[in-house]
């Protein structure tokens, strides 16, 4: 809740194991990445470990938000050769505005009173709409093969 220092950013890392492969007990970290109201970023490659987080990171930043990263143990116990080097992940910030100002995310480290109900009002219609915003712009959230007049949809989170 108290936010990340702009020359910052923090990347949550979750290893889940849903079909129990590795561990003594299926897991899976959704709902408590979801309840900390962490955007999740769900690599399908060891590539995409890798391009996550570095956008990750930058949405932290962006967005004053811990980022998640979930990563199953396909992934996780995967290897692969990727593509590294400088500007090969391409970051825009958005031009997004909050309270009719341009976002800059506070860190508040007192939780108590009414700079926790100011912190959450910000959580919620601050850095998560910058995370929207963030999101769109480069293009994270990605449809495809969708038809104009479908009636069904099938929507897939990354590699489980």
């Amino acid at each position: 809740m108290c936010g990340v220092d702009p020359k910052g950013g923090v990347l949550l890392v979750a290893g889940d194991d849903p079909a129990s492969k590795s561990s003594t007990l299926a897991s899976e970290s959704e709902f408590a990445l979801l309840h900390f109201q962490t955007p999740i970023l769900y690599p399908g490659s060891v590539q995409e470990v890798a391009d996550y987080g570095r956008i990750g990171y930058e949405l932290s930043r962006y967005s004053g938000l811990w980022v998640s990263l979930k990563i199953v143990t396909n992934v996780a116990d995967g290897y692969s050769t990727i593509k590294v080097g400088p500007g090969r992940v391409q970051i825009e910030r958005p031009k997004f505005e909050w309270e009719g100002r341009p976002w800059q995310h506070t860190q508040q480290d007192a939780l108590f009173g009414p700079f926790a109900v100011r912190q959450e009002l910000e959580i919620h219609e601050g850095r998560l709409e910058a995370t929207d915003a963030f999101t769109r712009l480069n293009k994270l959230d990605i449809t495809g093969g969708a038809a104009s007049d479908a009636k069904i949809g099938l929507v897939a989170a990354g590699k489980t």
